[in-house]
């Protein structure tokens, strides 16, 4: 089994995950409720930087533009 095959759909899957992580520290922004942002703001940036080196991994082309 090629592992790149699976490092790339699931660093997607990661990277989607950090920018959605970006609404509850809007949310707790707006709420003024300063405490609960830095757990999201490094988990959605764990998120991110593991997608991208999962991504980088694989190799970046999840679709072929044939």
């Amino acid at each position: 089994m090629k592992l790149a095959s699976i490092f790339n759909p699931l660093g997607i899957i990661l990277v989607a995950l950090g920018i959605i992580m970006l609404t509850p520290i809007s949310v707790a922004l707006l709420a003024r409720e300063y405490g609960s942002i830095l757990p999201f703001v490094v988990a959605c940036g764990v998120s991110v930087a593991l997608g991208l080196i999962l991504q980088w991994r694989g190799g970046f082309p999840a679709i072929s533009m044939n």
